[in-house]
């Protein structure tokens, strides 16, 4: 399989459609030269994840098997690799996302993360050899909509046992019903894409980031108090 780079290139169409404009525009050229390719094979995305400098996986977004039948981010190499990254230090959160458009999400708004490439992964943490090693932190899972996915946060709880692990799912957050599946990907997306007044002082940009700002504020309630004491609830 040949992976050719888009460094040195505008984004095309295929990395609008994972997400949206508005997004790359926070650093999109810092993302898109280490991580982004393209298979001639498959004509679709690709995205490498590293260890420092080591290629750990290619996972192609749209690929088939044999039979024609689509698959949805094929990989190649270690599909039970965690990419993990500590943005801020001082800052206690770590947001788990499940994949690769989350890991991409999390580059671009510089979370603190760590990405499951696939629900079962958090159900064998103790084995895998690539699970962060994580104590004393706030791990925020942002929970696809669907049982799959919720079943990972009892894993996740019972394998980080000196952390504080919350699930967030979308539909309380939102606080309407969602199309099963919605992720944290759609989220951002569709907080990019509201409309959004534009005038000379104040372009869209600025706006649209309160929304973030308002997501990791609701997710950072649940362990402040106003004295910066946690609560108990763990579903946000």
């Amino acid at each position: 399989m040949r992976s050719h780079t888009y460094a040195g290139h505008r984004p095309t169409p295929l990395l609008y459609e994972l997400i949206d404009r508005d997004l790359w525009r926070l650093k999109g050229m810092e993302i898109i030269e280490p991580y982004i390719g393209y298979s001639t094979r498959y004509k679709s995305l690709t995205v490498s994840l590293f260890d420092k400098d080591r290629i750990m996986a290619i996972c192609i977004r749209k690929a088939q098997d044999k039979e024609g039948n689509p698959i949805k981010w094929k990989t190649y190499g270690f599909k039970r690799f965690i990419p993990y990254r500590i943005f801020d230090p001082n800052d206690p959160t770590i947001f788990v996302g499940y994949g690769i458009g989350e890991f991409l999400l999390f580059e671009l708004l510089e979370l603190n993360y760590m990405v499951i490439q696939s629900d079962s992964i958090a159900h064998s943490l103790q084995a895998n050899p690539y699970t962060p090693k994580i104590k004393d932190r706030y791990i925020f899972c942002l929970l696809d909509n669907d049982s799959s996915c919720r079943a990972t946060l009892e894993p996740i709880k019972e394998h980080f046992k000196e952390c504080e692990v919350y699930g967030m799912e979308f539909e309380n957050m939102l606080d309407k019903e969602l199309p099963k599946g919605y992720d944290f990907r759609d989220f951002c997306n569709d907080v990019a894409r509201q409309p959004e007044p534009t005038s000379i002082s104040h372009g869209p940009m600025p706006s649209r980031m309160r929304s973030w700002n308002t997501w990791q504020t609701k997710s950072k309630s649940s362990w402040e108090g106003n004295n910066g004491r946690k609560t108990e609830r763990c579903i946000i």
